[in-house]
């Protein structure tokens, strides 16, 4: 057959591509509609573990100590918590803390008098990160005849070799007999990284 004697309506009937001499412009017809979905391939494998979140909580309190005498001059003293709680991931010292694993903590401060022993007195109760008073974590109290008791929760963020205790002060000083409780605490809870 030869290629130069096709019309144009033989032209358009066979494919130009094998026919160099071909010089028609087929028509395109319009496009087909979408063909269904195909089926839903295989499941992929399971992503590794993320790690996981490390556990830290304890606490110190005291249940045997029954007063402390506040020196003058807004000298800070450690208030006594020589029993321990249950704990893990922290260091639990004399009257202090010591943090493993960086994250949140919510941290607790309670404390409860039943007198002073004595004339009133005002004191300041706060909680000390590596001998720093937390603004958020100090209150001012007036130990007298009447039971008094305070107690602060915080979240704060917490460093590894953070050392946390509780501590007492006043300008003037005095006698604090503690009530018959299990204060003063200090515990905390490692919330997040």
């Amino acid at each position: 057959m030869n290629n130069n004697n096709f019309y144009k309506d033989d032209c358009c009937n066979f494919s130009c591509n094998p026919f160099p001499n071909c010089c028609c412009q087929c028509a395109i017809g319009p496009r087909g509609p979408q063909g269904v979905q195909g089926p839903r391939g295989v499941t992929g494998p399971t992503g590794a573990t993320g790690q996981a979140q490390i556990v830290a909580y304890g606490g110190l309190f005291n249940k045997s100590i029954s007063s402390i005498i506040v020196p003058p001059l807004n000298i800070e003293e450690q208030l006594p918590m020589p029993n321990q709680m249950p704990y893990q991931n922290v260091v639990l010292g004399v009257n202090t803390i010591t943090i493993i694993v960086t994250g949140d903590y919510s941290v607790t401060q309670k404390f409860s008098a039943l007198t002073s022993g004595g004339d009133a007195f005002e004191v300041k109760i706060a909680l000390r990160i590596n001998g720093i008073i937390i603004p958020e974590m100090e209150h001012s109290l007036t130990v007298n005849i009447i039971s008094i008791s305070d107690t602060s929760d915080f979240i704060i963020r917490l460093n590894a070799n953070d050392v946390l205790d509780f501590v007492i002060f006043s300008e003037v000083g005095g006698t604090v007999n503690f009530r018959p409780t299990t204060t003063p605490s200090l515990t905390l809870l490692k919330l997040g990284d």
